[in-house]
């Protein structure tokens, strides 16, 4: 509750580091909760499911601003200050540079395969580079549900570890 008012009362929503910052940490509650629902046992989280959400946060929280750029106009209208409008070319840069990099340090850490991390590379790359050359409001949007597709397939890596990886030791 306290998060809401800060982000909605105290025009948090206004400004990029604060706007990031809150809607990172009410996904990493969402997340919290749904991970105890669908984990082992309900009363407490299990290290991989602390560190997948951990990551969640940091990877969140690093590329969020792939939403504001397709409303870039509507925002400066009402003031608020996103990370696109106020470092317009870093925010782009930040794009190309920030997908592969998470995609790779994500790919060892969750042990995939060499083609899987080839493929989760290559597509964040691909994302990267369309913020960086799209730069029109209907190509922020397709940019956007294409980060949202790859932002998915890495919520998804920690049960790809799980099934080829924790499940081995489970193995007779």
């Amino acid at each position: 509750m306290l998060f809401i008012i800060f982000y909605n009362e105290l025009k948090a929503h206004e400004h990029w580091i604060s706007k990031n910052f809150i809607t990172a940490v009410g996904y990493a509650c969402f997340e919290i909760g749904s991970t105890l629902i669908a984990g082992k046992d309900m009363s407490r989280l299990e290290p991989t499911a602390i560190s997948a959400i951990f990551l969640s946060l940091a990877v969140f929280t690093s590329t969020l601003h792939a939403q504001d750029f397709k409303d870039v106009e509507g925002d400066r209208l009402i003031g608020r200050q996103t990370f696109p409008i106020a470092f317009p070319n870093l925010a782009r840069t930040s794009m190309l540079v920030a997908l592969p990099l998470w995609s790779i340090f994500l790919s060892r850490v969750w042990g995939m395969n060499t083609l899987c991390t080839l493929a989760f590379t290559g597509y964040a790359a691909m994302v990267g580079f369309r913020f960086m050359t799209c730069k029109t409001s209907q190509a922020a949007r397709m940019s956007c549900k294409m980060y949202s597709l790859w932002f998915s397939v890495a919520n998804l890596l920690p049960a790809y570890w799980r099934y080829f990886h924790e499940a081995q030791a489970y193995s007779f």
